[in-house]
């Protein structure tokens, strides 16, 4: 487990790095439009979750590439959620944005605690209803770029912090059962598994992040 949480923690330093990038390189006209590429990143978010969970599902988790392509894949993901961030961090101040970080973190270390001592298996039957659910949203967050309705914004923020978790759990027990399955040898058999639960850490502290602003 120690190296997953260690590939982990690399790929978070490399989307805070892509975040700094992300200052430097992305326009300051584009916060003007940061509303729209918020929802529309959301729903990316959520489609790119949902297809990793679909194919990690129909291969077992056996999907191999290289980790340095992880790392490449959230240094760009880090420059492209700083119009996102900085709508936060504009509307919710300093203070109040980096508790909702540090709650993000001690949220995931809980979580992933409970998924690691949890005997292999535990969750098996939690994915496919989680899948269900995700797709469902996606088609509502779709849905809801046409009809711009505040009160579903707030209502799907709330249920992506509930699944999110939920697939916290589901993610780091799935890796136990294949690292224990002898299935994970070398750095591309983690590889997967770190974006897999990345991808669960970055949609909860979205979601988090979203739901705090409607509140």
């Amino acid at each position: 487990m120690s190296k997953l949480y260690q590939y982990l923690a690399i790929s978070l330093l490399a989307t805070v790095a892509g975040f700094f990038a992300g200052l430097f390189l992305i326009p300051a006209s584009v916060i003007a439009v940061a509303n729209i590429i918020l929802v529309v990143f959301l729903v990316v978010m959520l489609i790119g979750a949902l297809i990793l969970k679909l194919v990690k599902k129909k291969t077992c988790g056996m999907v191999r590439f290289p980790i340095w392509c992880v790392y490449i894949f959230t240094f760009v993901e880090g420059a492209l959620l700083y119009p996102a961030l900085m709508y936060y961090l504009a509307s919710l101040g300093v203070v109040l944005f980096a508790e909702i970080v540090i709650g993000t973190m001690v949220i995931f270390s809980v979580l992933a605690y409970i998924g690691h001592k949890k005997a292999s298996g535990s969750f098996v039957g939690l994915g496919r209803v989680l899948i269900v659910i995700l797709t469902v949203m996606i088609l509502l967050s779709i849905t809801n770029i046409f009809l711009r309705v505040d009160a579903l914004c707030m209502i799907l923020s709330a249920a992506g912090i509930a699944v999110f978790s939920a697939f916290i759990l589901w993610d780091v027990n799935r890796f136990k059962t294949a690292y224990e399955s002898g299935l994970i040898i070398d750095s591309s058999d983690y590889s997967i598994y770190v974006l897999d639960v990345y991808l669960d850490i970055i949609n909860l502290l979205l979601d988090l992040l979203d739901f705090t602003s409607w509140i």
